[in-house]
């Protein structure tokens, strides 16, 4: 994996998989693939799983091998991303470059991110139509309705 990009930090790892859960999104895109990042090999973290109904697509933007076992927890891998689909929920976490922000915000209906992803999102302009601070060990990350 590229130096600098594996997460192991696991508040961000709970609370990626709790999101989703609470928002109850049919459709999640990942963008930096976090669950590749982080070394995953399932759908699931502790006594957290997410749903086999649930469409988890991701945007690898990290030049590693792609390993047979992110087929088994994406649904689709895409290099940048995807044009004319739609999201219930974007993850963007810890610090990647920011995709195209028209693009990233027209498709989907909310983006959760950290709080340093967050700064790096609105550094030009203020984003979506309302903005819920989630904070989990006194680590504050954003849920943006878009």
């Amino acid at each position: 994996m590229t130096e600098g990009y594996c997460i192991t930090d696991k508040t961000d790892i709970f609370v990626y998989f709790e999101i989703i859960r609470q928002t109850g999104a049919k459709s999640v895109l990942d963008v930096g693939a976090f669950l590749k990042r982080i070394g995953a090999v399932s759908r699931c973290v502790g006594d957290i799983e997410l749903p086999e109904e649930l469409t988890l697509d991701a945007v690898d933007i990290i030049d590693a091998p792609k390993l047979p076992v992110y087929k088994t927890i994406y649904d689709d891998i895409y290099d940048a991303l995807p044009s004319g689909k739609r999201y219930d929920l974007i993850m963007l976490m810890r610090g990647l470059e920011i995709p195209d922000r028209k693009v990233l915000t027209g498709c989907a209906g909310a983006i959760f991110t950290d709080m340093d992803t967050y700064k790096m999102l609105t550094r030009a302009e203020n984003i979506g139509r309302g903005v819920q601070d989630v904070t989990v060990d006194e680590r504050i990350y954003k849920l943006v309705t878009l």
